[in-house]
């Protein structure tokens, strides 16, 4: 530890932690870092805490754009024959968290009750990714569904059973 100078902590914070990290979180390990060598210098193992004088990344507040409803209606038009086309329209009409449409089991929905449900996300986990609760409990909620939401879910559904037939049928030919 007594080793340690502050270009040690600048080189690993803006070459080796900036490309994989966020500024905030960059920010989060300094103060830990901060934390342990102030213990290091109150217990006599080191004189002074080296880390306290280095110059943090600065990152700038990127300003996301958000699409108005002409863009979002382009953009829906285009991806209505995509795969992953029902995700965007949650994610449009409901304001989930792509994690929370992931996590959404359709046991979750009510279309009669024009309702979904969140209660887990999917998130990444030390091995791969995982069902998880929520961020919090806040986040734990049901939310309304427009009547066009509820129809392309139903759309939905029936495709995703008729692919399940085909593939069932397929395989016994098989």
């Amino acid at each position: 530890m007594t080793k340690l100078k502050p270009q040690h902590f600048h080189d690993l914070y803006h070459r080796t932690l900036l490309p994989k990290l966020s500024v905030g979180s960059i920010k989060k390990a300094h103060v830990l870092i901060l934390d342990a060598l102030n213990r290091a210098v109150t217990w006599g193992i080191i004189t002074q805490n080296v880390a306290s004088s280095v110059a943090l990344p600065q990152g700038k507040k990127k300003k996301f754009e958000v699409w108005n409803e002409h863009q979002l209606k382009i953009f829906l038009d285009a991806a209505s024959e995509d795969q992953y086309f029902m995700a965007f329209e949650l994610a449009a009409s409901t304001g989930m968290r792509q994690s929370e449409i992931l996590a959404l089991p359709r046991s979750e929905v009510d279309l009669k009750r024009k309702t979904a449900s969140v209660r887990q996300a999917y998130t990444i986990s030390e091995i791969g990714h995982d069902l998880d609760d929520t961020k919090n409990d806040s986040s734990v909620r049901s939310i309304a569904l427009f009547a066009n939401t509820v129809n392309f879910l139903e759309n939905h559904s029936r495709k995703q059973e008729h692919e399940q037939a085909r593939n069932k049928l397929t395989m016994i030919q098989a």
